[in-house]
């Protein structure tokens, strides 16, 4: 995954998955966290930014950078590269019947 993050994804798309983070008051001077959120939202977020953000605080969307469209094509590109490199064990994981992306 760090390997994925620092080397195949863009500078921009580094920056959008920054702004998101942040978005939702993420430490993102930590390397490890980034890199860590990173598989984790790609492998099971189904809905955030298919409805343009977080959950709402105040009536403010958290997390909603503006990004969505971008996120989700990051997110496709990744499963996409986990599963052409059979990285993903089977059964595929799921907790409390959420599935990851990257099951079918």
């Amino acid at each position: 995954v760090e390997s994925y993050y620092r080397e195949t994804l863009r500078a921009d798309e580094r920056d959008a998955w920054l702004r998101f983070l942040g978005g939702l008051n993420y430490d993102c001077t930590n390397d490890e966290l980034v890199i860590n959120e990173f598989q984790a939202y790609m492998c099971t977020e189904t809905v955030m930014w298919a409805r343009g953000g977080g959950g709402s605080k105040s009536g403010k969307k958290k997390g909603a950078s503006g990004d969505n469209d971008q996120l989700l094509s990051m997110q496709a590109a990744f499963n996409r590269h986990v599963g052409e490199a059979g990285c993903v064990p089977q059964p595929a994981p799921s907790v409390c019947r959420t599935r990851c992306m990257f099951e079918t």
